[in-house]
């Protein structure tokens, strides 16, 4: 029945019904698995964010094609830390020890923003992750999904730039000064300092 193309004329006894009914259970998982394989694929290639994976020493051991499509050149990751990847682009050290800080602790994290220049251009991308542990929980790495965020975030730095600066002169304004000495006077009260304040009209 299986690999014969003559008809049997004895039929199943019960226990080749239960063999035919595994079998056709098994084939019925692997194509539904490869179906749902070419779907993530195909998922994966055209989404904008991109998702990673990293094992137990955070090093990138997988990254998904849409990375390269924002500026990521992933065999510069493969095998990488984050922070090897990308300390002194854009973030300091002291940034990535605190990430890394983190992950030691086996934390989830989202939307952790950090600056990387492709070239001359400036990106800004935000990730977000998630550890993996295995049945007996043993910490195997990261799983997570990352996104670019340029255009928001220079939208967002704009819009903070017009509400504390003048327009025409560029100057910081009113809002700027009043956020500025709240902060001052917050410090200094926090340190036991003394503090003035002296306005000058021009």
């Amino acid at each position: 029945c299986v690999i014969d193309r003559k008809v049997r004329e004895a039929a199943l006894d019960d226990a080749q019904l239960a063999s035919m009914q595994s079998l056709t259970a098994l084939a019925v998982r692997i194509l539904e698995g490869r179906q749902r394989d070419a779907r993530l694929t195909d998922y994966l290639g055209i989404a904008s964010d991109w998702i990673w994976e990293q094992d137990d020493q955070f090093r990138f051991t997988y990254l998904s094609r849409s990375a390269s499509d924002n500026g990521i050149r992933i065999g510069d990751f493969l095998g990488k830390s984050r922070w090897d990847a990308a300390c002194g682009n854009g973030e300091s050290a002291q940034f990535w020890a605190d990430h890394r800080r983190a992950l030691e602790a086996h934390e989830p994290f989202r939307d952790l923003r950090f600056r990387w220049f492709d070239g001359d251009r400036e990106r800004i991308y935000s990730i977000s992750g998630r550890p993996v542990s295995s049945q007996d929980g043993t910490f195997l790495g990261y799983r997570g999904s990352a996104r670019d965020v340029s255009d928001e975030e220079l939208a967002r730095r704009e819009v903070e730039y017009m509400a504390h600066h003048d327009p025409l002169t560029g100057l910081a304004n009113r809002t700027a000064f009043e956020q500025r000495v709240a902060d001052a006077f917050r410090r200094w009260e926090e340190e036991g300092s003394a503090s003035t304040l002296f306005l000058l009209d021009i």
